[in-house]
């Protein structure tokens, strides 16, 4: 009687938080690589990412290319940078490697918006569960390509991608694989995702609660994945020591909320102009705002919501928060304060994609109880969303707000470097890149030759 209890009971939290999916589709393999397609050309041809294949951003150069240039293959695949991992991005640069070394700008950047369209595909399959709409779950996943909170400082480059990573292994924590070969590769994924994040081992209760009441072993093994990444993430973090200064809790917050629910619906160039435009109560209302629009929906899905639908808006919202407020306060320096300008956008990204996954979900239970109402508010928040999106893209390149830096060229910087290797006759040279000159690459002087 007990056994049949507990099983009960796991069942019960099982299609509550793992609910599972109808039958996929068939066929529609050519619609999934178009899709594919159309995200790594937007996030390429638009003028950010179009600035980003001339230029090599940070770590990009320094670490992931300068390893794979000079070392064997794989050597520094598992190197900590920063208290956490970074195999997915150093796995681009691997390849990238393999170019000319003139194309290598072009290729981190295309090698990016690939990883991106993939997480965007992999988030629509596995969102089905909690998403059955097919169009509620293509705005989730388009957010990873077009949220104007993740084409900032992110777009163009490798070393920002772990925020778009994060978001995805939410997702594949969630879904319950039809298959044992889309378990097999959800498993894999996982654990390439969670050692290229550095909250990983936030998602450990998650994997837990997985583990514990999914019937099938095909299911938990995902689970099982990210645990071990995780404690192997857990090494390096506790090994690391970062800087910061002492965090300012009331600037903090205020940080935090303009980041998240006001980022997320205006983009962070409208946010930036409201900042430093406007007086200090239109930046406060127009941060209340969105705060009490995010909460309303929230609190309405919540309240009318299936038991499935209000479990994933309370783990996102929940996530959203811990996610923002922490990676805030664990890299704390003044200039993160939003008092007079907004810098450092990258940190709305993480956010943004929780956040705008909540609102959808809780839009969609909002069109489904009261359809008028969640009509107009729907296209309310798509209006604010696509203004920033447009912002953003209208938002001349010199421009201090804009969301890519026009610094060195990366034939700018091979030039030099060239001059450097005949000059001085070493093997290997620095090479100048993004975003200023303290950042260099290290390159093979034969490669220049």
């Amino acid at each position: 009687m007990a056994d049949t209890a507990r099983r009960g009971r796991r069942a019960v939290v099982a299609d509550a938080t793992f609910p599972a999916a109808a039958s996929a589709p068939r066929g529609r393999l050519l619609v999934q690589i178009a899709a594919v397609l159309a995200a790594v050309a937007y996030l390429v041809l638009i003028p950010a990412g179009r600035a980003h294949l001339f230029r090599i951003w940070a770590e990009d150069g320094k670490e992931w290319l300068s390893d794979a240039a000079l070392d064997a293959p794989f050597t520094h695949l598992l190197d900590p940078l920063g208290g956490y991992f970074h195999v997915i991005p150093r796995l681009v640069a691997q390849v990238v490697a393999l170019l000319p070394v003139e194309w290598w700008a072009a290729g981190m950047a295309a090698g990016a918006a690939v990883v991106r369209a993939l997480c965007a595909l992999t988030v629509f399959h596995a969102a089905r569960g909690h998403v059955p709409s097919a169009p509620a779950r293509f705005a989730i996943a388009a957010a990873l390509i077009v949220l104007p909170a993740g084409n900032d400082e992110t777009i163009g480059n490798t070393a920002n991608l772990h925020w778009f990573l994060f978001a995805t292994l939410v997702w594949v924590l969630l879904a319950r694989w039809e298959t044992r070969t889309s378990a097999a590769i959800a498993t894999a994924g996982a654990a390439l995702l969670a050692l290229s994040v550095p909250l990983a081992i936030v998602l450990t209760p998650l994997a837990i609660v997985r583990i514990v009441v999914l019937p099938r072993r095909r299911d938990r093994v995902p689970g099982i994945a990210v645990l071990a990444a995780s404690a192997v993430v857990l090494t390096a973090q506790l090994a690391m020591t970062r800087p910061r200064s002492e965090v300012d809790v009331l600037a903090l917050i205020a940080s935090a909320l303009v980041r998240g629910p006001l980022v997320t619906l205006l983009g962070p160039q409208a946010s930036a102009w409201l900042i430093e435009r406007t007086p200090i109560w239109c930046v406060v209302a127009a941060t209340a705002a969105a705060v009490v629009l995010v909460v309303s929906l929230a609190a309405f899905a919540l309240r009318r919501g299936r038991v499935s639908e209000r479990v994933l808006v309370a783990g996102l919202l929940a996530l959203a928060c811990f996610c923002g407020t922490f990676s805030l306060s664990s890299n704390w320096q003044d200039f993160l304060a939003v008092d007079d300008e907004l810098r450092t956008a990258r940190y709305s990204t993480l956010p943004g994609l929780l956040l705008s996954a909540a609102l959808v979900v809780s839009l969609v239970v909002l069109l489904r109880r009261r359809r008028v109402v969640g009509v107009v508010v729907a296209a309310v928040v798509g209006a604010l969303v696509l203004t920033g999106a447009i912002w953003q893209l209208a938002t001349p390149l010199e421009s201090p707000d804009s969301p890519a830096t026009l610094g060195i060229t990366w034939e700018e910087g091979l030039d030099r470097a060239a001059e450097d290797c005949e000059r001085i006759g070493d093997s290997r040279v620095k090479v100048v890149i993004m975003p200023h000159d303290a950042w260099t690459a290290i390159v093979p002087c034969a490669l220049l030759e």
